[in-house]
C-alpha cells in the first residue's frame, strides 16, 4: 500500500442484552430471530455487513454484526400525489395509501406528515 492510500476501517455492531435466565431451549430460537430482524433492517436500508453471528448464555444473548459501512447512503423518494388543496377525502386517500399519518395540528400554516415503514409478519 503506498502512502497516500488510506486503509478504511469498518465499523461493528455488537449488541449484548442482559435477562432473567432464558431457557435454553429458547435461546436458540431468540438468537436467531434477533440476528434475522437486524439483517433484516440492514438490508432493508442498504447497510452493508461481511459477517455476523450470535451467542448466548442464560442470562445473556450477543449479537455482533462485523465489517458494516462507515458511511450508508440514504435513497429518498419522491411520490407525486394530489395538490394539497384538493378534497380532504383524496388527500386522506392518498396519505392511507402510501402508509404516511398525518401529524398533529401545528401552528404552523404548511403540513406536517410522517411516513411510517409497516412490516408484516
Amino acid at each position: 500500500m503506498d502512502r497516500n492510500t488510506k486503509k478504511l476501517k469498518m465499523s461493528e455492531l455488537f449488541l449484548e442484552l442482559f435477562s432473567e435466565e432464558i431457557p435454553v431451549s429458547l435461546q436458540k430460537n431468540i438468537r436467531e430471530n434477533l440476528v434475522l430482524e437486524i439483517k433484516k433492517v440492514f438490508e432493508d436500508k442498504s447497510i452493508k455487513f461481511k459477517k455476523y453471528f450470535s451467542l448466548s448464555t442464560p442470562n445473556r444473548l450477543v449479537v455482533v454484526f462485523q465489517n458494516l459501512d462507515k458511511e450508508v447512503k440514504i435513497k429518498s423518494e419522491e411520490i407525486k400525489g394530489p395538490s394539497t388543496s384538493s378534497p380532504t377525502e383524496a388527500l386522506e386517500g392518498f396519505l392511507k395509501s402510501q402508509k404516511i399519518t398525518k401529524k398533529p395540528h401545528s401552528p404552523s400554516p404548511t403540513l406536517s406528515y410522517s411516513h411510517s415503514h409497516r412490516h408484516s409478519h
